[in-house]
């Protein structure tokens, strides 16, 4: 069962404008120097039914510009990468993000998602997944790259990639942060 460790109505801090911000449960990455370990449990949280209504009207309000989808990382059961679960589990798991996925691309406010994942993998393994996302800042949190004055981002190695522009042009297109400032 998917895991909400958060979900915030008014975030101005993950992504341009306005944000409703939901964080996942789990990850594999354990990126050293991560700044929330805690997120790294993948049965932290609530039950993403348990909230998927309260979500719904976070994601719909008029008032928000954006969704960012951060965590723990979000395709940790999409991407299945060491996944020691049940795979009714697993598969529940799945299905519930790929629901929450769904939910905020039907906003029709542009979606962000962070991923230790890189963008190629994802292409490869779950492509399908990309249609759901405007915005992906990939890569893992790398301690020696760390720069305090990247926007949106941890370390010098991670990129926000424009999904539309990089599926369409097959390459990966970096979004143009002077339009996001």
């Amino acid at each position: 069962m998917l895991k909400i460790l958060k979900y915030q109505q008014y975030d101005v801090v993950n992504g341009p404008g306005i944000r409703c911000s939901i964080w996942l449960a789990g990850c594999n990455n354990r990126c050293k120097g991560c700044w929330s370990p805690q997120t790294w449990n993948p049965l932290a949280g609530v039950n993403f039914i348990d909230v998927a209504d309260k979500i719904q009207r976070c994601v719909d309000n008029p008032k928000i510009d954006g969704i960012s989808i951060l965590g723990g990382d979000p395709l940790y059961w999409i991407m299945k990468d060491d996944l020691n679960f049940d795979s009714d589990y697993i598969a529940d798991s799945i299905s519930n993000v790929r629901i929450l996925l769904k939910m905020c691309k039907a906003s029709n406010k542009p979606v962000w998602l962070w991923t230790g994942y890189l963008y190629e993998d994802i292409l490869k393994n779950e492509p399908e997944v990309l249609n759901y996302i405007d915005v992906l800042i990939d890569g893992k949190f790398i301690e020696e790259r760390k720069d305090l004055n990247l926007y949106w981002r941890g370390s010098s190695n991670q990129r926000i990639i424009d999904v539309k522009k990089s599926i369409n042009n097959n390459t990966v297109i970096l979004y143009d942060l002077q339009k996001g400032r």
